[in-house]
């Protein structure tokens, strides 16, 4: 087996930290299409079981808002699967 080269993050902290140094700034959407995102999340969520209907009040698109969550180690990654299969309308 060869070894990671010393460029190569070892820990899950130091990949992480990596990984968020290129993340670029979300780019800014229109209240309407931050509702719509909103519901389009919230409907998913529901049909597999989850009440998120408090999302149509986020002044933030949910797949952002629970991406800027994981990347700062706040949030549950699976809800990224309610949030992000079928957005980007």
């Amino acid at each position: 087996m060869t070894e990671a080269g010393d460029d190569v993050p070892l820990g899950v902290e130091a990949l992480r930290a990596e990984l968020a140094s290129f993340a670029q700034p979300f780019p800014s959407s229109t209240p309407a299409h931050t509702f719509v995102r909103n519901l389009q999340y919230a409907v998913l969520s529901q049909l597999r079981g989850r009440r998120r209907w408090r999302a149509l009040l986020w002044r933030e698109p949910a797949d952002r808002r629970i991406a800027r969550a994981v990347l700062a180690d706040r949030g549950d990654a699976s809800e990224w699967e309610t949030a992000h299969p079928l957005l980007g309308l």
